[in-house]
């Protein structure tokens, strides 16, 4: 109660209702930013994928592609 002093209980219940609403929003957005990043990284060609090791990286080296 301390919380919402002096609210109407419904303008309390859709106060806490935006909130939870804000929040969601919120994630949704950080998730686009974080895609955002990722093609933006990967349209640069620095991109090497989660599993990206130094053998993998070399591999290139050991193949011959003119074959």
């Amino acid at each position: 109660r301390k919380e919402y002093g002096g609210m109407k209980i419904e303008q309390a219940k859709r106060l806490k209702d935006l909130e939870k609403e804000n929040g969601r929003l919120k994630r949704l957005l950080a998730d686009a930013e974080l895609d955002k990043a990722i093609l933006k990284e990967a349209a640069s060609g620095n991109w090497q994928g989660p599993h990206a090791s130094a053998s993998s990286l070399n591999m290139h080296d050991s193949c011959d592609f003119d074959e």
